[in-house]
């Protein structure tokens, strides 16, 4: 049987992790990202990334798609005491601010969530999970075996307390603690974009505004011909519109100023957006600016983005069901099972397809409809509304005859029990 350790009550109930200055060490398992090398000033070139608008939005998508399946606790064979002793705690009530800051492991590879537990003296002699503090990447390192370790002012301390960290690796191999980053397959694009932006910058500031340059002969030394050209160049800066002036000596007047246009600049940052949005999305055609494409092609790139956050999703279900797990087992022991946090991934019919299914009478759960279509069910049969025009075999009509837009379902986090 494996060994249990007793929780320690000032380890649990207060921050690990402090905002000390951090050090670096080397005696540690690298991380293999050639982008990022585990040094405090390499993970700023993630952050940097994060600056450009394309990536900035195409990463929150990814994320708030992920997040956005209906989530729930599941029973099974969880007592009925456990499991609403575990749905009643308010951190489980609305996690999805917390499990987006997870999802950091997406701009870094890997997370890590120190927990922090509320005084068993002040919750009747129960271990409450209270806040979930997702740290900076910078901190940590991984050993060889895989053990969590982190620096604060130069010195190295091994993660060993037990039910305090969460971590998260978002697409780990079998040698890669540290997960791989969706920033990293997006890198020379971005950089390429970047270096754009810099050559357009200076180009802009340099040549926005031609500059005259005057083609003189005169004999003499080098001294005197200095002195010639400096008298020429302070006679030309001082033209104004409309004023005139005579040179000696001077054979032509040439003007310097940028070639090409501002499309070309575009379609260097498009040709690099799109891209991104493949790197990111595995799609461009709802992210980006095509030349192209059809509606089947964009219905194959959705369900891409649809696949990978679903996968996504399972990464964050499986962190939090650790933090579950450690719940059960403080307050109620080994052996107890614990209910299953669970992300609703399955695919949803249209509503085009709900409809259908209910005019030809196939039932139908409105719980079901109401939760996962964005409907409120009514207070009462004074706040119900059935349009006229509502197929009555089913007992249930969802259009207005008023609006005959299209109803695109939404999904909302809520709990549920089989």
């Amino acid at each position: 049987m494996k060994k249990t350790i007793p929780p320690d009550t000032k380890t649990m109930t207060t921050q690990v992790i402090t905002d000390n200055m951090l050090g670096s060490f080397l005696n540690f398992m690298p991380n293999p990202d050639d982008i990022v090398s585990g040094t405090v000033e390499s993970y700023q070139t993630y952050r940097q990334m994060m600056t450009d608008p394309r990536i900035k939005s195409l990463i929150n998508k990814k994320k708030t798609s992920s997040l956005v399946f209906p989530a729930g606790f599941t029973q099974g064979d969880c007592p009925d005491n456990v499991f609403n002793f575990i749905k009643n705690i308010p951190l489980f009530d609305n996690l999805y601010r917390k499990e987006k800051r997870m999802l950091s492991a997406l701009n870094y590879g890997f997370s890590v969530s120190e927990i922090v537990w509320g005084l068993p003296a002040e919750n009747n002699g129960k271990w409450i999970p209270e806040n979930i503090i997702t740290r900076k990447p910078e901190r940590f390192y991984f050993g060889s075996d895989w053990k969590l370790y982190y620096t604060s002012l130069g010195t190295r301390k091994l993660l060993d307390q037990p039910y305090k960290f969460l971590q998260m690796q978002h697409d780990p191999d079998d040698e890669n603690p540290y997960g791989t980053s969706e920033l990293r397959s997006v890198y020379w694009p971005w950089m390429f974009k970047k270096a754009g932006y810099e050559f357009w910058l200076q180009a802009t500031e340099k040549f926005s505004v031609k500059s005259i340059i005057a083609l003189f002969e005169m004999e003499g030394d080098d001294e005197k011909i200095q002195s010639r050209a400096n008298s020429i160049a302070q006679m030309l800066m001082g033209l104004e519109s409309g004023s005139a002036a005579a040179a000696g000596n001077v054979k032509d007047l040439k003007e310097i100023g940028m070639a090409g246009s501002l499309a070309d600049f575009n379609t260097l940052v498009d040709a690099c957006d799109v891209q991104i949005s493949y790197g990111l999305t595995g799609q461009s055609i709802a992210t980006s600016k095509t030349d192209g494409g059809s509606l089947a092609l964009g219905e194959v790139q959705a369900d891409m983005l649809y696949e990978d956050c679903k996968g996504i999703a399972l990464e964050v279900q499986s962190a939090v069901q650790k933090l579950i797990d450690w719940t059960v087992y403080l307050n109620f022991g080994a052996g107890i099972v614990s209910p299953q946090y669970r992300f609703n991934i399955k695919n949803l019919a249209s509503f085009e397809q709900l409809m259908k299914a209910l005019a030809l009478g196939f039932p139908v759960s409105k719980q079901w409809i109401y939760d996962n279509y964005g409907m409120e069910p009514p207070k009462d049969t004074s706040d119900t509304f059935v349009a006229n025009s509502g197929n009555a075999e089913t007992g249930l009509s969802l259009s207005d005859p008023y609006n005959n837009k299209k109803k695109v379902p939404s999904r909302k986090m809520i709990k549920f029990s089989v």
